[in-house]
């Protein structure tokens, strides 16, 4: 395995790229930047010939911790999510300081179905919602000392809906790069804005 440079500040997003699940993403990211954070996927790396396999793996080893959404089942099951997982669940195992991964799940009880290898580990349950998916991120990750998230986090989380047109711009969803890059640029800017005046 090659050596990559990790950034513990670094969450790798494994989710999938439907318009319907764009509140959900919306509040993983404001929930990751209030908690300062930075939030990266595989669609923010451009093609250069080496693969999207490879782009994944460097990108999920040079991250500190992943999230990983296993709640889309449906017909036709898509394997791209648990296979992602695999490599976080890998890195954990073989690198110190160990990658932290988090699992997400929409319903209770329904990953001991899904994927039963991992009966031990409790996913965070987001039922579809935004809102939910913000709670998920402040139980997953510990606050630094004397931060206060959540206010933050909720104010992001509305900003960012408000302007998801603006990100979407011709496209369908916000599941491109130009749209990724835009949204988690505001993102961090209105975490900037809103500590500072808090302060």
């Amino acid at each position: 395995m090659r050596t990559l440079r990790v950034d513990p500040r670094s969450v790798f997003l494994n989710f999938p790229f439907d318009r319907s699940y764009e509140p959900v993403f919306i509040g993983l990211v404001a929930g990751l930047v209030a908690l300062g954070l930075k939030p990266r996927s595989v669609i923010e790396i451009p093609e250069q010939g080496e693969g999207r396999m490879r782009r994944l793996f460097d990108l999920i080893c040079s991250c500190g911790a992943s999230i990983h959404d296993l709640s889309r089942v449906n017909t036709p099951v898509r394997f791209n999510m648990p296979f992602e997982l695999g490599i976080a669940y890998a890195l954990h195992q073989v690198t110190k300081p160990a990658h932290r991964f988090v699992v997400l799940e929409r319903e209770r009880h329904r990953l001991d179905r899904t994927l039963s290898d991992l009966k031990m580990l409790d996913p965070r349950i987001h039922r579809g919602s935004g809102h939910e998916a913000l709670r998920c991120i402040y139980e997953s990750f510990k606050p630094r000392q004397g931060a206060a998230p959540e206010q933050t986090g909720d104010r992001i989380y509305q900003r960012l809906r408000a302007n998801l047109d603006e990100y979407r711009g011709r496209q369908t969803t916000i599941f491109n790069r130009l749209s990724f890059e835009h949204l988690i640029a505001d993102a961090i800017a209105s975490q900037k804005v809103l500590t500072t005046s808090t302060m």
